[in-house]
């Protein structure tokens, strides 16, 4: 069903490409706006749909997964220019397919799965878009390193309270 948080959401994952062209080509203040862009999308897209009223499944699966695509895209490009470890680019991306495939093979034995988003995740996606402003605005930053590995931590984190509410959801 198309409606507005929906196209808002179909915008994100149009603006991916763009992001990753501009950073690609050194524009990266350029880049910068077009991710705020996205992350304002993806900021109003929720709140828009529940004071509407207009929440749907289809954008319910969506939303992370635009998440996911640009932010994982945005670490391998990152990684691949040299703006951040590549060890947290593989991190991120290897996260993000554990959770998408889970919930695929979850969805596809039992038909319904949590998607609810957890303090843990909202944490993650926080610190996953601060570690890819920070790449990309303030190349020098001495605390860089320090961020990345908290970012990492919260990666793993996330993931693994995700996957724990399922598990304890199935023995219930």
């Amino acid at each position: 069903m198309m409606n507005l948080p929906n196209l808002l959401t179909i915008l994100r994952i149009i603006l991916v490409p763009i992001f990753l062209f501009l950073i690609i080509s050194n524009y990266l203040y350029l880049s910068v706006a077009v991710f705020a862009l996205a992350g304002f999308t993806d900021l109003i897209d929720g709140i828009i749909a529940r004071k509407m009223g207009t929440v749907t499944q289809f954008g319910k699966n969506l939303d992370p997964v635009a998440d996911k695509l640009l932010l994982s895209s945005a670490f391998v490009v990152l990684a691949f220019k040299g703006l951040i470890p590549l060890w947290l680019a593989v991190m991120v991306v290897a996260r993000d397919s554990i959770m998408i495939t889970t919930v695929l093979i979850l969805k596809r034995i039992q038909h319904n799965v949590n998607t609810t988003p957890m303090i843990l995740g909202k944490l993650t996606t926080l610190f996953q878009v601060i570690s890819v402003l920070v790449a990309l605005l303030f190349q020098k930053f001495y605390g860089a390193h320090l961020l990345y590995i908290i970012t990492a931590i919260i990666t793993v984190l996330g993931a693994s309270q995700y996957i724990l509410r399922e598990l304890r959801g199935k023995r219930a």
